[in-house]
């Protein structure tokens, strides 16, 4: 079964942001920071989430018909995916299982893995083109 360009970017951020979340939770719990570790671990579940819903949302929003109709699913979209990105907070906030700020880092962890995977194709691009 082969894979649009699509699933494949989806795949390749999702995978990063979740195993940069277990390296970091890892850490956190060698620290002695089990709350930490789990704060990550919930705002990462969150951010693959949100990256999903809105990759997962915009064929759809592209495809509408009326404007109208375009503009009402776009902010219901934006809406309901901030509500994914505030349940983890709200629960870090209320539930002393979960640390606040980890779980703040962890909502960041797909735009960390876009980052850093641009950085480094950037670099090895630059590295490749010197060699040759």
């Amino acid at each position: 079964m082969s894979t649009t360009p699509v699933q494949a970017v989806l795949r390749r951020y999702g995978t990063g942001a979740a195993l940069a979340a277990l390296a970091a939770a890892a850490v956190c719990v060698l620290l002695g920071r089990p709350d930490a570790a789990r704060g990550v671990v919930l705002g990462a579940l969150a951010s693959v989430a949100n990256f999903l819903l809105m990759a997962r949302g915009l064929p759809a929003r592209v495809a509408a018909g009326s404007k109208r109709r375009s503009v009402a699913r776009f902010f219901s979209s934006l809406l309901f995916r901030y509500l994914v990105l505030a349940v983890p907070l709200y629960l870090a906030l209320r539930l002393e299982a979960f640390a606040f700020f980890p779980a703040v880092g962890g909502l960041f962890c797909v735009q960390a893995v876009i980052l850093a995977d641009h950085v480094v194709g950037t670099r090895l691009k630059a590295i490749a083109n010197r060699q040759v």
